[in-house]
């Protein structure tokens, strides 16, 4: 609040203006509003567009959609004298596949036309050390500049990384058709798992990824609904799974036995769910099995629900396969989920029910 009051050029305290929790509002004795809200479901984006704004500031842009940002813009419609509308933006500089990066720094549209009127957008680089003073001591020393590759030059530095050359996936194929909310239409919603063996800091991470298929006017689409994805117990992730299950209504799991095998099964049976799960071992490797699935996000096929996806899009925009590469646990749990998708029963496995 105390940003936003800042940027209004509002003057009179936090402590006197009254919040109303109800609709995220702070209201200034002056008669000014700000309000709060978001773009990741379709509920709170019909909230913006029953009103009317003089500016709208957007966090964490990159995590934002093209198509919600747009439609939001068009909600900065007030006419108040002396006030120019405006929209103001700040992120952690994604990949220049972006749209972020194509309007603000190349001023094109994200179908690379030029923009109608660039000189109404600019942009500048505000660095942690710009920043110092409200920082932790220590933090930019001890977390930042320790940061290596392309994760010191996102958060330390600042600049828009290039595509990671060979890997499967880009920006450019999961951006532009993100959507806000999961649609009620759903056919079938399948939850991919490649599971974790053992648990603890070091531990790999048990990859944990919601699917769902929707098939209309001669068309297929898939949502990547959400990942949950994590260093968990096996009790604990076993646990995650059937939440996700029950939270989606979904079909079947969809569980990678390569490694664990028949422990995989007895964790679980150990559940507290009734579970339809298909045991599938990979008998390709994991660049042969995701070049499909990468395919289909390629012809715009594959939407990303919300913008709460981050560290599973890193991981697929990274991936390239080569030998001795971190195992991206969470991309074979989304690729496991797709195959069982666009396949149906030709994934190699069989079916287990636990009752």
């Amino acid at each position: 609040p105390v940003v936003m009051k800042q940027v209004c050029g509002l003057t009179k305290s936090a402590v006197d203006a009254r919040i109303n929790r109800r609709d995220f509002c702070y209201r200034e004795p002056n008669g000014s509003e700000i309000w709060f809200g978001g773009l990741d479901d379709s509920a709170r984006l019909d909230n913006i567009l029953g009103k009317e704004y003089g500016l709208i500031y957007f966090n964490e842009c990159s995590q934002i959609g093209y198509t919600s940002f747009q439609t939001a813009l068009g909600r900065i419609r007030q006419k108040i004298p002396g006030w120019r509308n405006r929209a103001i933006l700040d992120c952690n500089p994604p990949s220049k596949a972006h749209w972020i990066y194509k309007t603000f720094i190349l001023k094109q549209n994200p179908d690379n036309t030029p923009l109608a009127r660039p000189e109404d957008y600019a942009a500048m680089k505000m660095n942690p050390g710009d920043n110092a003073r409200f920082l932790p001591e220590g933090y930019i020393e001890k977390r930042l500049q320790t940061m290596t590759g392309k994760e010191y030059k996102r958060f330390f530095l600042g600049e828009f990384t290039d595509d990671v050359q060979n890997a499967l996936w880009t920006r450019a194929m999961i951006d532009p058709y993100r959507v806000a909310s999961v649609p009620d239409d759903l056919e079938k919603v399948v939850i991919g798992v490649d599971p974790a063996v053992t648990s603890g800091e070091h531990a790999d991470l048990t990859g944990i990824v919601a699917v769902g298929r929707r098939y209309e006017s001669g068309r297929t689409d898939y949502f990547v609904l959400e990942d949950t994805s994590g260093r968990m117990s096996p009790a604990d992730w076993a646990g995650a799974v059937g939440r996700l299950y029950e939270k989606y209504g979904a079909n079947e799991v969809i569980c990678e036995v390569n490694q664990g095998g028949d422990l995989v099964t007895e964790i679980l049976r150990g559940a507290d769910y009734r579970l339809p799960v298909r045991a599938v071992r990979a008998s390709k490797g994991k660049r042969t099995r995701a070049e499909p699935i990468a395919v289909l996000y390629q012809n715009g096929a594959v939407h990303h629900v919300g913008g709460n996806l981050k560290e599973l899009e890193d991981e697929l925009t990274s991936f390239t396969g080569a030998p001795g590469e971190t195992s991206p646990d969470r991309l074979d749990a989304l690729v496991w989920a797709m195959t069982g998708l666009t396949e149906e029963r030709s994934v190699t496995g069989g079916y287990f029910w636990f009752t």
